[in-house]
């Protein structure tokens, strides 16, 4: 079998996960390495053990080698400029989240692809924890009844510097955005409206607005409650949140780490039931990863589609639109006029 061809575009920190969950799969090579500063590519190659030319450009690496894939490993303001650069070479496209920072750029990349016929698959690892896809398969059991809230909170004290220190609305747009693909995938009902308040606490690293609350109203009549901050000090949140999903049956907690609880119904009285772990491949990237690769390679959209992750784009948009609004927008009317 001939290995796929790829190309690495963005050598900065995150780009270190990619290369090694690419670097253990037998059909991948990598034949070339992108990024602005030519020092920076050829540290990354060095310290990966990575033996390919190094660009500074994307459009000097498809113009010079055969590439299959492209891994968009780029800050998410140019992400829309490579996905298009790569998809009018042919190339299948791998690109971290977020998408692209709006729904409207979103569409274009997506139009790209279909007029190419090739596929585009968004980074949204947090999909592959076992108990995420535990908790997944108990709510669509339907153990829990029809869902009616879904509380998702996440609290950190962070400060990345780089690009994410200069954004307009951080944590909305780099974290949130897993955050409302995980509801997504944990509870599947599409949300139509949204509130949402964003601030900047005092003492925050970030420019832009790094703490959100924020409720979405879905098509069944079910909410979801999201509370998040980049800029809170002490009992910080694990990285995937802490949920709670309460149903007209029972309800299930997930500490986001390693632990799910749930109760139901039981005549006059409540029951506890296991949840147990789903999965046996890699976690985290690497799953994600094996995923939109295995996708290719068996000619199928992946899980994370840009379809589908087009969807939890819309929630993110919607939200930072309701933010500088101050009222509550419709996410679908939101996304279909962009």
């Amino acid at each position: 079998m001939t290995p796929m061809r790829v190309a690495i575009v963005g050598c900065g920190s995150i780009a270190t996960v990619w290369a090694g969950a690419l670097s253990t799969r037998h059909d991948v090579e990598i034949v070339a390495l992108v990024d602005s500063q030519p020092e920076a590519a050829k540290g990354f190659g060095d310290r990966h053990e990575i033996t390919c030319p190094v660009f500074t450009d994307i459009a000097l690496a498809l113009s010079a080698e055969p590439i299959d894939v492209v891994c968009n490993i780029t800050p998410p303001e140019v992400h829309a400029a490579v996905d298009l650069l790569a998809l009018d070479a042919g190339c299948h496209v791998l690109t971290e989240k977020p998408l692209t920072p709006s729904v409207a750029e979103g569409k274009r990349v997506h139009a790209a692809a279909q007029a190419a016929g090739r596929r585009v698959s968004v980074m949204q690892n947090r999909r592959f924890d076992p108990w995420a896809r535990g908790l997944a398969a108990f709510v669509a059991s339907g153990a829990l009844g029809a869902p009616a809230i879904v509380s998702v909170d996440y609290f950190m004290s962070l400060s990345f510097g780089g690009f994410r220190a200069q954004m307009d609305n951080p944590l909305l747009l780099d974290m949130a955005i897993h955050h409302f693909d995980q509801a997504r995938y944990l509870s599947p009902v599409p949300a139509v409206r949204v509130s949402c308040v964003e601030v900047n606490p005092e003492g925050s690293p970030f420019r832009g607005n790094a703490a959100v609350v924020c409720t979405f109203e879905r098509t069944d009549g079910s909410l979801v409650s999201y509370r998040g901050s980049w800029a809170t000090p002490g009992l910080s949140s694990p990285w995937a949140a802490t949920w709670r999903i309460s149903g007209s049956l029972g309800s299930a907690t997930w500490d986001g780490e390693r632990e799910v609880q749930a109760e139901v119904v039981d005549g006059g009285g409540m029951r506890a039931l296991a949840v147990a772990p789903v999965g046996s491949g890699r976690l985290d990237h690497a799953g994600c990863i094996d995923e939109m690769l295995d996708a290719l390679a068996e000619d199928r959209p992946a899980e994370t589609d840009i379809a589908d992750n087009l969807q939890s784009l819309a929630m993110v948009e919607a939200a930072v639109e309701s933010a500088r609004r101050r009222q509550p927008v419709d996410v679908e009317q939101f996304a279909a006029s962009r």
